[in-house]
């Protein structure tokens, strides 16, 4: 079967069954049909699957009840989908069945509860904003409406780089405050000064919520920024150091 990406276009459907089929290629549409809110129960037992499947970290399987992922292949990497269970727990009583290889099952749930709090332990729930460098002296300001430039190194709590404007030498310009970026920027970066350098710590409520940003950002994340602005309307920073480090 080499592609059921159409079943992710279904919005009533709420039971699905591909037990014994092969995904272990086919993994990177799942996510999607996780996302449907009709879905409640999901049974994807002797698939092929492993810890390596990088969509599997992505399943937003809040809204399932029933999760089943016994009979795979959960080998010497612990699946990324463990994550979300401190969400589940909190939210709702989901039956969950996996199985695992070569790992002990006792050793299995101390890791993965070691793996849940150290998440929890670096998300925020405010926003965090702390100024790395400030210019002597601050002329111009980026206010609500000004169009700016902003270089970034977008980082998850692991310290996972899902995305940065340095390696590609091109700064990310829009208009601040007026939506066009998540909600964490429009907020951390007002009142910033030209050439100023904040790490924006931004809690999932202000950044891509519960649904993430898949396949780079997980449902729930806390996101870390290194911003440097660069530019107000007609205002921009000397590039003497055009790829300089934040």
């Amino acid at each position: 079967m080499e592609n059921l990406r159409w079943l992710s276009h279904l919005p009533s459907l709420k039971y699905l069954n591909l037990s014994g089929i092969f995904l272990k290629n086919e993994t990177l549409w799942l996510q999607q049909i996780t996302m449907l809110p009709s879905l409640m129960e999901l049974r994807l037992s002797g698939c092929s699957l492993n810890g390596y499947n990088l969509s599997i970290g992505y399943f937003n399987i809040s809204s399932l009840a029933v999760l089943d992922l016994s009979n795979n292949s959960f080998n010497s990497e612990i699946p990324k989908f463990l994550f979300h269970l401190q969400q589940l727990s909190e939210k709702r009583k989901m039956s969950l069945c996996y199985s695992m290889k070569a790992i002990p099952i006792f050793l299995f749930f101390i890791l993965a509860l070691a793996l849940v709090s150290a998440k929890k332990g670096g998300d925020v729930t405010e926003l965090q904003i702390g100024v790395k460098h400030k210019p002597a002296s601050c002329e111009v300001q980026a206010h609500k409406g000004d169009r700016v430039k902003v270089h970034y190194r977008g980082k998850l709590t692991d310290g996972t780089v899902f995305d940065s404007s340095f390696e590609r030498n091109n700064p990310i310009e829009f208009e601040l405050g007026s939506g066009q970026v998540i909600k964490g920027w429009d907020q951390g970066l007002l009142g910033m000064c030209l050439g100023e350098k904040r790490k924006l710590k931004i809690p999932a409520k202000l950044g891509y919520g519960e649904q993430g940003s898949p396949p780079t950002i997980p449902g729930g994340a806390t996101l870390i920024f290194d911003t440097e602005l660069v530019g107000v309307n007609d205002k921009n920073l000397s590039e003497e150091k055009p790829n300089s480090e934040l």
